[in-house]
């Protein structure tokens, strides 16, 4: 298991870079060598802003808190990657063949309550563009890539159609269903 913990802006403490490895070795039984964890803290104002990734076999889990130290924000979003997990386990399970490394985790987790995430949604004061990502396409159905999407959070995932081989998005309609985008070219 590989754990990286980076600071953008600030310093990271040996003390939190330790607390975070130790809080994170409990995933270590249950996804081995698979797991890529990577722990970015930034600071926003006078709050501390950890956004917690969760690789495993190309899936992404992924959560970003605030708050006023950094190892209270680290636990909230260690909460939430948790719960996104217990979550979704029903529709992983239904998927095994493509969340197999999961299958001991949730089976050792008992069942807590789910709390509702607030809804992250950026201001939009310009029209500009203030963010790049870039990220591994990875081959999946339109079925793994929807519940990708809904274990991350957001409203939409760009992947590689495992069925066509190409380039697909799926996207969560206001009515509550999923749509497919295929680009043709």
């Amino acid at each position: 298991m590989n754990i990286n913990v980076v600071g953008k802006g600030t310093r990271v403490t040996n003390r939190f870079r330790e607390r975070v490895e130790k809080k994170l070795a409990k995933f270590e039984r249950y996804f081995g060598d698979k797991a890529d964890f990577q722990v970015k803290v930034v600071p926003e104002g006078s709050s501390i802003c950890v956004e917690l990734t969760l690789r495993v076999n190309g899936t992404l889990h992924r959560a970003e808190t605030l708050a006023a130290d950094p190892m209270t924000a680290f636990d909230e979003a260690l909460d939430i990657v948790e719960r996104q997990i217990r979550r979704y386990k029903t529709r992983i399970e239904r998927h095994k063949h493509s969340f197999p490394y999961l299958k001991e985790y949730l089976r050792e987790q008992q069942e807590t309550q789910d709390t509702e995430i607030p809804d992250e949604t950026p201001k939009e004061d310009e029209s500009s563009i203030v963010k790049r990502k870039t990220f591994t396409l990875t081959p999946m159905t339109p079925d793994e890539a929807t519940l990708q999407m809904e274990m991350l959070n957001h409203s939409f995932h760009i992947f590689l159609n495992s069925d066509t081989n190409l380039v697909s998005v799926v996207y969560k309609r206001r009515d509550g269903n999923y749509g497919l985008l295929e680009p043709e070219y």
